[in-house]
């Protein structure tokens, strides 16, 4: 029997950097003997099946081998994204911020990542610890007085790949089609 599983990989596609084809990915999966294979949206996740679960090293030479490029990768179960929904504190859902879910890398506890990440905004930025991650929100009509992005380029940032609360919902939703 096989598990359900989303690859997310980090830093695709963006500003015209590390481009892959979704299609693509998608068979570069498929020919590494992942089954069920599918993407959503041109950021990097790809949802599949396989008999046990994959590690990131293990989906990061695939993309390697296919593509000559080093792309982190993180892997979560159905189960597990299942749990970030479930436990998602309610203020994700107002419609008056900016929700993200920032996974992390194994061994990258919330606590820790929590401690390390920038001082929030206390007029505009949210954060909350979760199973694996990291909710933010940041008040749309201020975002751009988040303290949140100033993560980017940081050793920690090289350590999560964020998604939105949308997005995220959605990935939940095709693990269960």
């Amino acid at each position: 029997m096989s598990d359900r599983y989303v690859a997310l990989l980090r830093g695709i596609n963006v500003g015209g950097n590390n481009k892959i084809v979704m299609k693509e990915l998608a068979e570069a999966f498929r020919e590494a003997g992942y089954a069920d294979v599918s993407t959503y949206i041109n950021s990097g996740n790809v949802l599949f099946s396989a008999p046990k679960r994959p590690t990131e090293e293990e989906l990061e030479k695939v993309i390697t081998d296919a593509f000559g490029l080093t792309i982190s990768v993180l892997v979560r179960s159905h189960d597990e994204i299942a749990k970030v929904v479930a436990k998602a504190p309610k203020e994700l859902d107002d419609p008056d911020v900016r929700p993200d879910v920032y996974f992390l890398r194994p061994g990258l506890s919330p606590a820790d990542a929590l401690e390390r990440m920038p001082d929030p905004n206390p007029d505009v930025d949210r954060l909350w610890k979760g199973p694996g991650v990291l909710y933010t929100t940041r008040v749309a009509e201020l975002a751009s007085k988040s303290r949140l992005t100033k993560v980017v380029g940081t050793k920690l940032y090289k350590e999560m790949s964020v998604r939105n609360w949308n997005t995220t919902r959605k990935l939940l939703a095709l693990l269960e089609a």
